[in-house]
Order: structure tokens, then C-alpha cells, then sequence
């Protein structure tokens, strides 16, 4: 059996990651022959794509892009 675990944060508790950390420790005490994979994500943009670069080994790659308003600046992408 698989078990993936995408938990979001705790609001003023727990961060994403460590979410999925205790979710997997209690998984564990019940000694379940399975593969548990840690997927925390989060509902704010930005932080997902970190998340996700993260979890997937990304390579960050950095872009001179124009913004809204026609400035350039330096944006990314995993």
C-alpha cells in the first residue's frame, strides 16, 4: 500500500511540513507495511510552487520578465 500525505498548514500550530511529519509518525506507531510519501502543499501561490519544486528535485531557473506594468524584473521557475 502507498500512502501520500499532502497536509496543509495548521493555522498558528504546525507549518506544512511538519504536518505531514506527525500525520507519518502516527501512521508508523501502527507499524503498517506501506510506502508513505510526504507531500505538503499550500493554498498561497508562492509557497506552493516552492513546495513543489522541493518534493520534485527541481532545478530553479531564473528569467528577466516584464511585470504588469512593462518593468523588468527577475522572476523563476522549477
Amino acid at each position: 500500500m502507498s500512502i501520500l500525505i499532502p497536509p496543509n498548514a495548521f493555522k498558528g500550530s504546525l507549518s506544512e511540513e511538519d504536518a505531514a511529519k506527525a500525520i507519518a509518525e502516527g501512521l508508523c506507531k501502527h507499524r503498517w507495511k506501506c510506502d508513505i510519501t510526504l507531500f505538503p502543499i499550500d493554498n498561497r501561490g508562492d509557497c506552493t510552487a516552492s513546495l513543489l519544486n522541493k518534493n520534485w528535485n527541481a532545478e530553479i531557473i531564473s528569467v528577466p520578465v516584464h511585470d504588469l506594468l512593462g518593468r523588468m524584473i527577475t522572476s523563476f521557475f522549477g
